[in-house]
């Protein structure tokens, strides 16, 4: 890709009340978003600029000259003081970055971003380098403020603020000066305060210490969740969260195999051994505990067991208060890291120490958030509730990043049972890039923007940020980056990346599923089944598992084991279980046993119900229910379009009606490509014969052998 070194002027503008803004009305925050992009791009463009991208509320734009850069700054502040609701802050840095396919990139971009952050109200801060280009120029002038240590920036940087005749910022210079006293002070007081926490745990907790020094053999382990002991079912999302705090730091640490929540899920409320456990999951080490909160007081057990010895390695017990939560996750996840022997890098260090936020009460609604968003529904109702609390969490703590990530998701969620989708994945995106904007060393903010792009069928954007979000936890982003390669039809990089989340992970069954749907989506039935006979031979049952041999079974027409999976996985819920067995008939062409299933089923006017009533000679009810299947698909276009598009192109099919062309190529536009299905998918009978099928049969088969002989490549690779 080509790119060039140049010394530029970068600028960040951000506007002042965003966030809280869109959390109470969003239309207004859209309305806002709008003024602030026509208001800045033409001043922007009159002083020689370069519109560079939006980053949510913010926006990046680089200037040959720091004068420029600077009066373009003034321009902007002073017209904002004619416009209402409008308050940004700028920051302005002059440094080394690189121009790449129009976006840059570089430390210069880094530390303008930094700066901004910093700004006052209705401010401008620069940078020293700033500051000297521009020392001559009579008509503007600025102060040095102080020497900030800039996140991820080796050394302190010298801020100035700009003042200019014209230029009204939101203070006078007294109460600006009056607030940097107040600034400093609080950043004194609050570097003390965390060291003061750092030594008072080591003071203030009691520990009770057992085990050995020894060198681990295979720095492999499960985080088991924590037991509830609080006597009250409603803490048990606080020691669930715990659990997945500590899972989530270790997960950090490189040269440690951590199972991830959803392998180890299966484990709670269950009484399995120890050792059955770690044979099940492929590990040679478990970690157990228990969590026990009254009132504001928290005591945590923590214990680090050998599974093959049932030694106790390591164990130590935390009594103290619920503000010092987070230094005892640290402190279990560090000194996990001594037992396994694992030099921690200063990167690592700072992210195994550096709490998610300051404020308790913040982190307590996250975890109610987290555990309600976990469970999700399909009326949408947990993750309203989520939302409420994640927005009040934001309220209590806006540098929460987790909880902006958390919240980008939850939007994304509701994006699929919502009627207009794209607003709310214009909202997710504005959180996600909040999230990364406040803590670009965390992966939440970064795995939460690639799900917003993939939804949306920008897979290429959607790998960009989970590569960011790979180089912080590699292995516990594998399978999101192979799913991504398999949603755009990059079948050969998908597989490279499931081998690769094998070779890792050799005893997890989602690898094996994953490279079950790569054999399915290109027709190889046979390669898919022993991807399947793997994955079930496996100790570690799991339901994924289930589902995949379940389409197995449901496209090679197994009607017995089809059945049997489905007994397994509806056991208590009749109607769905009639509804799973009615596609196996609509696919078996077995119009008469659907017929049966579908009144009695959690579906009654699914789309398969209307091909099932229109081949039972109720035409007009089967017409009736896939024309308002159309409709629904329709006003969910906007995300998973290659889906939508293919379900509106088949009851156009069924409906026999010449449409079906226009939205089949769409959704192969979209990304679609399902080969297996599309072959013998029964909404296309009605057309199968006609000219106009057959060449579109013609061009997915020769589609689809281009995608295998891709793919085969990629396999001999792997056998030689």
């Amino acid at each position: 890709m080509p790119h060039s070194r140049q010394l530029a002027a970068i600028m960040f503008t951000d506007i002042v009340g965003y966030t809280a803004l869109m959390g109470a009305d969003e239309e207004k925050a859209f309305d806002l978003l709008n003024k602030n992009r026509q208001l800045q791009k033409p001043l922007i463009e009159q002083y020689g600029g370069n519109w560079i991208k939006e980053l949510g509320d913010g926006v990046m734009a680089s200037f040959p000259t720091a004068t420029d850069s600077v009066q373009c700054a003034i321009a902007i502040q002073q017209a904002c003081n004619t416009t209402s609701n409008l308050k940004l802050r700028i920051g302005v840095h002059l440094g080394d970055v690189v121009f790449e396919n129009e976006d840059v990139f570089g430390d210069g971009v880094n530390i303008a971003s930094r700066i901004q952050a910093i700004a006052p109200i209705g401010g401008i801060y620069i940078s020293e380098a700033v500051h000297n280009n521009i020392a001559n120029k009579t008509e503007i002038s600025s102060k040095f403020v102080r020497a900030e240590t800039l996140k991820n920036v080796r050394e302190p940087v010298r801020i100035y603020e700009v003042s200019s005749y014209s230029l009204n910022t939101a203070h006078s210079f007294k109460n600006r000066k009056n607030t940097l006293l107040s600034k400093r002070k609080e950043i004194i007081f609050g570097t003390i305060t965390f060291l003061f926490l750092l030594l008072l745990a080591y003071y203030f907790f009691v520990y009770d210490k057992s085990g050995s020094d020894q060198k681990l053999v295979e720095n492999s382990i499960a985080v088991l969740y924590f037991d509830n002991m609080s006597g009250d079912s409603t803490q048990e999302y606080f020691s669930d969260g715990m659990t997945e705090e500590i899972t989530t730091r270790l997960s950090g640490i490189r040269g440690l195999k951590v199972k991830s929540r959803t392998s180890v899920l299966q484990y709670k409320n269950q009484t399995k051994n120890i050792k059955q456990i770690a044979s099940e999951l492929g590990i040679n080490h478990i970690l157990e505990g228990s969590v026990r909160v009254q009132g504001k007081i928290v005591r945590v057990t923590a214990q680090l067991i050998n599974a093959k010895t049932d030694e106790h390695i390591w164990s130590e017990i935390y009594n103290g208060e619920m503000k010092d939560i987070f230094t005892v996750q640290s402190d279990i996840a560090t000194q996990i890291a001594k037992k396994f022997q694992i030099k921690l890098s200063q990167g690592a260090v700072k992210r195994l120490v550096t709490p998610p936020t300051q404020n308790m009460e913040a982190y307590d609604l996250y975890l109610k958030a987290s555990s309600l968003s976990s469970l999700g529904d399909g009326t949408g109702n947990n993750y309203r509730k989520s939302i409420a609390f994640l927005k009040q969490a934001i309220e209590l703590d806006p540098s929460f990043a987790d909880a902006y990530a958390l919240l980008s998701e939850n939007f994304v969620y509701t994006s699929i049972i919502a009627r207009d989708p794209k607003r709310w994945f214009d909202s997710a995106t504005i959180l996600a890039q909040k999230s990364i904007n406040l803590s670009p060393d965390r992966e939440a903010g970064y795995i939460a923007m690639a799900q917003t792009k993939q939804l949306q069928g920008f897979y290429d954007d959607a790998l960009k940020w989970l590569f960011k979000a790979h180089d912080i936890k590699p292995f516990s982003i594998n399978q999101p980056i192979n799913d991504n390669y398999l949603k755009n039809n990059e079948f050969s990089k998908a597989y490279e990346w499931v081998k690769k989340a094998i070779k890792y992970d050799p005893a997890e069954p989602t690898n094996y599923s994953s490279e079950a749907e790569i054999f399915f989506k290109l027709g190889l039935l046979d390669s898919m089944k022993n991807s399947i006979d793997r994955g079930r031979r496996l100790k570690n049952k799991m339901a994924g598992m289930d589902w995949v041999a379940r389409t197995y079974y449901l496209f090679s027409g197994n009607e017995e084991e089809h059945t049997a999976l489905c007994k397994k996985a509806f056991a208590l819920d009749e109607k769905a279980f009639n509804y799973q067995m009615g596609v196996f008939y609509v696919l078996q062409r077995n119009w008469r046993k659907a017929d049966s299933l579908y009144p009695i089923s959690s579906r009654p006017d699914d789309m398969d119900a209307g091909l099932v009533n229109i081949h039972m000679g109720k035409k007009e009810q089967g017409n009736i229910i896939l024309k308002k299947t159309i409709e629904t698909r329709k006003s969910f276009l906007g995300f998973s379009d290659e889906w939508h598009n293919f379900d509106i192109s088949r009851c156009y099919a069924a409906l026999q009606d010449s449409r079906y062309i226009f939205y089949f190529n769409k959704a192969v536009e979209k990304g679609w490509h399902d080969y297996y299905f599309f072959e013998h998918d029964p909404f296309f009978d009605f057309v199968r014969e006609t000219p106009e099928f057959k060449k579109l049969r013609q061009k997915t088969y020769q589609r689809n052998e281009g995608f295998k002989a891709d793919l085969f490549t990629a396999i001999k690779r792997h056998a030689n």
